[in-house]
């Protein structure tokens, strides 16, 4: 058994940027919030999307939300910004850098089905 060899160029894309990702943001110290355990500061629709965030104090989030679900859909996550101290945040795709609207704490990601989204967010204004 030679192991695990996989030679789709999206893997190593993907791979390549969940590594550059820990670079920028650490999470083995940083504070979870699991899924299971967080519905006091995150609560994510329709049913079968759930968020796990890491938080590094001043640095903010790192959220990963995932569709366990059949079908594709357009994820809602709602960040109870008062348990965080915040008041308002600005948010953006953590693979990408690709800004995202989270007016309100509250996030829409179209997310496939079995596909998960990583998403930056830091205390800040809203613009």
């Amino acid at each position: 058994n030679a192991g695990f060899v996989n030679n789709d160029p999206d893997f190593f894309r993907l791979a390549s940027a969940l590594w550059r990702l820990h670079d920028a943001f650490p999470f083995s110290d940083a504070v979870m919030y699991p899924y299971w355990n967080n519905a006091d500061r995150i609560t994510c629709t329709p049913s079968g999307v759930y968020a796990t965030a890491y938080e590094r104090e001043k640095e903010g989030l790192l959220l990963f939300v995932s569709n366990l679900g059949e079908e594709d859909v357009a994820a809602t996550v709602t960040l109870n910004l008062r348990p965080f101290g915040w008041n308002a945040v600005t948010a953006w795709d953590a693979l990408t850098g690709k800004p995202l609207d989270a007016g309100g704490g509250v996030l829409r990601l179209p997310l496939s089905t079995w596909r998960f989204a990583a998403v930056r967010i830091k205390p800040g204004r809203e613009k």
